[in-house]
């Protein structure tokens, strides 16, 4: 299965897919890579009918910051360049991550949506693990577990539909003003 998402530019149509974030990331957040496209992926199916989204109507609130993710985000929508990506660490939702907690917000013009990744999908250690290898005191043996976690953890997720990875509400009264 190969992952893939559209997107409008100036240029046209993109058809974006997780080989160009990979290549473009340099694969060692791999699970951040595989997640970035999961949260588009359900965040655009909220809102059916709207048509391939334009990369300059997408802004991005993002409860962590780790490279894959962000990375991936600024390829798929250019939010970072375009500054509409923020990274807010208070949003509560989601479990714990080694840089913040794994929650977004999506804004379009047509609306907007609180995502967040569902309990028990990653190892209960994952936070732990990641935040010492992170600091650069983790054993052996936990950076050895903290590398293969961003591996499989995306591995595990690229099957999956996005309503099975990330839970959503629609946020009430808030769009996008492009």
């Amino acid at each position: 299965m190969t992952l893939s998402i559209k997107l409008r530019d100036y240029a046209g149509e993109l058809d974006i897919t997780l080989d160009d974030l990979e290549s473009f990331h340099d694969k060692d957040h791999f699970g951040g890579v595989v997640l970035s496209m999961k949260v588009l992926q359900r965040a655009f199916d909220a809102f059916p009918g709207t048509g391939v989204p334009h990369r300059d109507e997408i802004a991005i609130v993002a409860g962590l910051n780790p490279p894959g993710l962000i990375d991936s985000f600024e390829f798929m929508t250019r939010a970072l360049s375009r500054r509409r990506l923020v990274v807010d660490q208070t949003l509560a939702h989601g479990p714990a991550s080694p840089f913040g907690r794994f929650a977004f917000e999506v804004h379009r013009p047509c609306g907007a949506v609180a995502l967040w990744v569902r309990e028990g999908l990653l190892p209960g250690d994952f936070a732990t693990v990641g935040k010492k290898v992170e600091a650069g005191f983790g054993t052996e043996a936990e950076t050895a577990r903290w590398n293969g976690y961003k591996r499989d953890v995306g591995v595990a997720l690229i099957p999956m539909k996005p309503e099975d990875v990330l839970d959503m509400r629609l946020i009430e009264g808030r769009r996008l003003v492009a």
